[in-house]
């Protein structure tokens, strides 16, 4: 399963540099393409939370937010799947560090800090 998990983040990844490096670009982009390239941001954003990546979906998560937000009415009917995707997201990231945490690896008052950080950076209902 995890093999499955890293090959489509290849892929995701790969499509997603091609239009990030602007050799999928087009003049304009129509709101159907820029729906899709949200979709590949949330997908890549799953398969990096399946990965044990959760610094690297909170940044996909948030892309496909931004990029959503830009189309709502071909991605409006995905928000509810990407808020749902965002919030296991930031959740993995504050689990992650509390690990980190238990080993010894920062103190408490750090990873108080951080989650506060998450909180307001990664925040699901961000004030547009």
């Amino acid at each position: 399963m995890n093999g499955q998990h890293k090959a489509a983040h290849a892929v995701i990844c790969e499509v997603i540099g091609m239009v990030e490096d602007g050799s999928l670009a087009f003049a304009e982009a129509s709101p159907e393409q820029l729906c899709i390239v949200s979709v590949a941001y949330h997908n890549l954003a799953v398969a990096q939370l399946k990965l044990k990546a959760p610094h690297l979906a909170c940044e996909s998560s948030m892309n496909a937010r931004k990029i959503a937000r830009l189309c709502l009415s071909h991605s409006n009917r995905w928000m509810s799947v990407y808020q749902y995707t965002h919030e296991a997201v930031t959740e993995d990231l504050k689990h992650e560090f509390s690990l980190q945490l238990k080993e010894g690896a920062i103190d408490d008052q750090q990873l108080r800090s951080i989650k506060g950080l998450i909180d307001t950076m990664f925040d699901p209902n961000p004030k547009v």
